[in-house]
């Protein structure tokens, strides 16, 4: 579960990056809560996932899967690549990882 975890961690920068970008361009308060909230969440899930504790995989499945959600839902309403777009993409990405990661793990 280590090489996950190093890929969860990433993610879970490029979502704490994403939720200041938002606030620092945008101003929105809304992003920089969320970003480090999820950020938080996906950085413990994979320390979790460091210590081969199962819970850390639950925790960054079910983060990524409200990840993948809210951006896809958002890029269908804006049609604009970023950052919905690009987020709906490293989302599903990192969610189609972990699908395969648990699949070999039965």
């Amino acid at each position: 579960m280590k090489p996950t975890g190093w890929i969860i961690l990433a993610y879970a920068l490029l979502v704490f990056l994403g939720g200041i970008f938002g606030y620092v361009y945008k101003g929105s308060t809304a992003s920089l809560i969320m970003g480090v909230v999820f950020a938080v969440a996906l950085s413990s899930s994979a320390f979790a996932m460091f210590n081969e504790k199962s819970i850390g995989f639950i925790v960054a499945t079910i983060t990524t899967i409200l990840l993948a959600a809210f951006f896809l839902y958002r890029f269908a309403i804006t049609y604009s690549f970023m950052p919905a777009g690009l987020m709906s993409i490293l989302s599903l990405g990192v969610l189609t990882i972990l699908f395969i990661r648990k699949n070999k793990l039965r």
